[in-house]
């Protein structure tokens, strides 16, 4: 089985929190080499049931377009219970396609961003 390893990073880290009505950030832009941090959303104002419910059989699951059993750039970050977090680091350029388990899809752009800057002419 192909499981690569990602070095936990304390640097040019980009936070994503994974809400039930989706991340929070649609279309991440990063750098090649920055980690990006998902967070499963703590619930404020939830029951201990209802917390001890989401604990045991967590729903939000995120998971790369890309499978990872067949491709080292795919990533299945598992079941996320709240307040569970899950770090990737991406060390080649492109655009990466994600899921929450929930139904959404986001992704993450790594490189290639460009800035445009008008040109004035005298």
């Amino acid at each position: 089985m192909n499981i690569p390893l990602t070095p936990i990073s304390s640097q040019n880290i980009h936070q994503v929190n994974l809400t039930i009505s989706g991340p929070d950030t649609p279309v991440l832009y990063i750098n090649k080499g920055d980690t990006v941090e998902w967070l499963a959303e703590m619930v404020a104002n939830i029951s201990p049931e209802s917390r001890q419910k989401y604990t045991e059989n967590p729903v939000l699951r995120l998971l790369s377009a890309l499978d990872p059993l067949n491709n080292i750039l795919g990533w299945d970050g598992g079941l996320l219970a709240p307040g569970q977090i899950y770090q990737r680091q991406f060390i080649q350029d492109g655009e990466y396609l994600y899921s929450d388990g929930l139904g959404h899809t986001e992704r993450v752009v790594v490189g290639g961003r460009q800035l445009f800057l008008p040109l004035i002419r005298r």
